[in-house]
């Protein structure tokens, strides 16, 4: 069976399930983990981080989402 995923324009209310997935997302990624190098603090770090970028996608209505972020 198929099943369709929905999808609609992030609003600001999503930020922050967006910004949490990603910062989850990337936590071990080595790209970023050597510039966020205190393992206890990077989570909180990248909160910080990632939500200047999500917000930015909001100007230009770039981000899109399924119905749990």
């Amino acid at each position: 069976m198929r099943q369709c995923v929905t999808v609609r324009r992030a609003r600001d209310a999503d930020a922050g399930a967006i910004t949490e997935t990603i910062a989850t997302a990337f936590f071990s990624d080595p790209l970023w983990s050597w510039a966020f190098d205190d393992e206890s603090r990077r989570a909180e770090q990248f909160r910080v981080w990632w939500r200047v970028f999500v917000d930015s996608t909001f100007r230009n209505e770039w981000a899109w989402v399924t119905e749990h972020c």
